[in-house]
């Protein structure tokens, strides 16, 4: 096994319906933006209140996942892709740097 750095941010998920969904809805936010998420945590969990009933719940989620060293996979990937769609603009220019 690989030593890891982690990095853990926190979030505020809602949801009308349950505390899961609240759960579920600030994990696919995050999903969006963070990658190599590994695991979470719920700090707190509130109830918003309008006449006497549950309006919406909101669930304190502390999201943890894996930093990435230069030379994972992933970003060496993505430095591959990126090079190469710098290489194929330079082709369709006829050779023209692109920097400078």
């Amino acid at each position: 096994m690989s030593d890891h750095v982690y990095k853990k941010v926190e979030l505020i998920g809602s949801s009308e319906n349950s505390i899961e969904s609240a759960v579920e809805n600030a994990l696919a936010k995050a999903n969006e933006s963070i990658r190599n998420t590994r695991w979470l945590e719920v700090s707190e969990i509130r109830g918003h209140v309008v006449e006497g009933q549950v309006d919406h719940w909101q669930v304190g989620v502390k999201l943890g996942f894996t930093l990435e060293a230069a030379d994972s996979p992933e970003t060496m990937e993505e430095k591959k892709a990126e090079e190469q769609g710098e290489e194929d603009v330079e082709k369709a220019l006829g050779g023209e740097a692109l920097h400078g």
